[in-house]
């Protein structure tokens, strides 16, 4: 990473690719600016190995191949976002969309609103459902779940189906319980990116509140974003937010 900008250096984010983020891997996403600049930044002639906490908040151990590639950076600059007029725009339920959304608005989505350096309320994110009926958990066992890297994730999300259990919706979810839960069918076009916040939320008399987490797998890609996007919770969770980047080209598979 030599010739990345240092002020870009300090602000990436690791983004833990799916299969390992459906077992409850998580990346720690706070520490990697602070530990960088402890080492140090890197230059042309100097190295800098930076270590990054791993936890398994799943409740079976998993077992990684030497040659994992667990994460990916990301970064975002500001001038990508989308806001205001324009998301507004390219949102809705219709197959034309920017970005497709399956469902009704207000009830399985919604659009969030805030006020701007003017003081005017504007679009700034997404607020998408978490279906409470599509929530699944990996049963605990003493055997070690081995990831290969070998393989597409459709292959690995049939290996998941096959050993994930379905929760029950009437069953309330303990804080430290770890889950991976469905949203509505969304569909994105090429050069869109939805970018998930880290809390999970419950709605109280119209109000969101913050009752749990999801993992270092915050981003849902433009293209291959085309189905029921899954989250990876730990705690209780409701909605989550998402605000909207646009990419200048397809990213390549993590």
């Amino acid at each position: 990473m030599t010739n990345v900008p240092r002020e870009v250096l300090e602000q990436l984010e690791p983004h833990a690719r799916s299969r390992y983020a459906h077992l409850g891997l998580h990346v720690d996403t706070e520490s990697f600016s602070e530990r960088l600049k402890l080492i140090g930044i890197p230059g042309k002639e100097k190295e800098a190995i930076v270590e990054l906490p791993v936890t398994n908040y799943g409740l079976r151990p998993v077992e990684l191949g030497k040659e994992s590639k667990l994460f990916h950076f990301f970064f975002v600059p500001d001038a990508a976002y989308i806001k205001g007029k324009e998301l507004e725009q390219i949102l809705g339920s219709e197959e034309k969309k920017d970005i497709c959304i399956e469902g009704e608005e207000g009830r399985n989505w919604r659009i969030g609103y805030k006020a701007n350096s003017e003081g005017v309320e504007e679009a700034t994110e997404i607020w998408l459902r978490i279906d409470k009926g599509q929530r699944f958990w990996i049963p605990p066992s003493l055997e070690p779940i081995r990831v290969s890297e070998e393989g597409t994730f459709a292959e690995f999300r049939e290996w998941f189906d096959s050993n994930a259990e379905k929760i029950d919706p009437n069953f309330s979810i303990p804080d430290n319980m770890f889950w991976v839960g469905k949203g509505p069918h969304i569909t994105l076009s090429p050069n869109i990116y939805l970018k998930l916040g880290h809390d999970t939320y419950r709605e109280i008399d119209g109000e969101f509140m913050k009752c749990g987490f999801q993992t270092s797998s915050p981003l849902l890609e433009g293209l291959r974003t085309d189905h029921r996007p899954h989250f990876e919770v730990v705690g209780q969770g409701e909605w989550i937010r998402a605000v909207v980047a646009r990419n200048g080209k397809i990213a390549n598979p993590g």
